[in-house]
């Protein structure tokens, strides 16, 4: 298997320019159009342009700044992606409103349970929306509800590389996913925090109906947890992370839980692990920067399990690497980081515009 590299380049001095404003005493909206330009081994070159306005509903003091966002890319591949979003804290942040609409068409493989090696590929296409509504139930206790609808069409199907005798189930679908979420955060900053704890637990229900005949009906639930927390090392900031998530009933192949991306166990492609329990403890030291400049280095632990006796036991997947931080908006603690990761199965390159977690 090829490793797994990503990397995003961005005109980020507008992003900055657009942050920027906001430590007016007076907060202004900005709009930022910003190219984006990438590349990863299952799509080539990726390019695209997303506008941004970065805003905030109440003073810069107590409140969190809200975004608002549309984004398209297309790669090499002929593989598109677009999206737009409303991320919108409420004056003091006593509410939180996300709404995202998205379409996609994307080819992409397909990998074992366990995090095996027989990979298929597929072409996923259609839309998604969602919507998550927060409300402070305490000083920094947040509950909510969430919904997820999409329609997942897959096509070009290719098992060519696929050794074991069943073959996976990538039949597309229609689902609805409503949540019920938990929120303490006591971070004292969202970018870049250097003191403070997160911890988010999320219930979801889903019932699919599947593109295929006989329009098979799939009923499942859904826990997931995430817990962070971050204090001060010497000069620079030690971060842990430990996530999880588990599958109870029978769901799709793309809601089935996953590990692997440039913000959960680097050093493995995204996706590359499903199963029905995957869990992942990572720790992050990160520098403090001198003209601007820090490094990071970090290592994990992620685990995966079928939870039945068809795909075996448990899998651990173990992760290392390091990268460097440069500080790019001081004020809001924003940071570009380059890393590379080392997993079982080989490496990947990430760069990337905010910190992993």
């Amino acid at each position: 298997m090829r490793p797994s590299h990503l990397t995003v380049l961005a005109l980020l001095t507008a992003v900055s320019s657009s942050l920027g404003a906001q430590a007016d005493s007076v907060p202004r909206a900005k709009f930022a159009v910003l190219p984006v330009l990438g590349s990863a081994p299952e799509t080539g070159a990726q390019y695209g342009a997303t506008v941004l306005r970065v805003f905030r509903t109440g003073p810069i003091a107590s409140t969190r700044p809200s975004q608002l966002q549309l984004y398209a890319i297309n790669t090499a591949e002929e593989q598109q992606r677009a999206f737009v979003q409303l991320d919108r804290w409420g004056a003091g942040n006593a509410t939180r409103t996300r709404v995202r609409g998205e379409w996609q068409r994307f080819p992409l493989p397909y990998f074992a349970e366990g995090g095996g090696n027989d990979e298929a590929h597929f072409t996923a296409r259609g839309p998604e929306l969602s919507l998550l509504q927060l409300w402070r139930a305490g000083s920094a206790q947040y509950r909510g509800v969430g919904l997820r609808v999409r329609d997942l069409r897959v096509s070009d199907i290719d098992l060519a590389d696929w050794r074991r005798a069943e073959a996976p189930d990538l039949v597309g679908s229609a689902a609805v996913t409503a949540q019920a979420v938990d929120l303490r955060d006591t971070r004292d900053h969202i970018l870049g925090p250097s003191a403070g704890s997160f911890r988010q637990f999320t219930l979801g229900a889903t019932r699919a109906r599947d593109h295929a005949p006989g329009h098979r009906q799939r009923s499942s639930l859904r826990l997931a947890a995430d817990l962070r927390r971050y204090d001060s090392l010497g000069s620079g900031v030690l971060a842990l992370r430990a996530s999880g998530e588990v599958l109870a009933g029978t769901a799709p192949f793309d809601l089935v839980p996953s590990a692997g991306s440039d913000t959960l166990l680097r050093g493995y492609v995204r996706g590359r692990v499903r199963d029905r329990f995957v869990g992942a403890a990572e720790a992050e030291f990160r520098s403090a920067s001198w003209h601007r400049v820090g490094v990071a280095g970090f290592a994990g632990l992620g685990a995966s399990h079928a939870l039945s006796q068809r795909a075996g036991g448990m899998h651990l997947l173990p992760t290392v690497g390091a990268g460097v931080r440069y500080l790019l908006q001081p004020a809001e603690r924003l940071t570009v980081r380059v890393d590379y990761a080392r997993g079982r199965h080989g490496g990947g390159l990430y760069v990337a515009l905010g910190e992993a977690f």
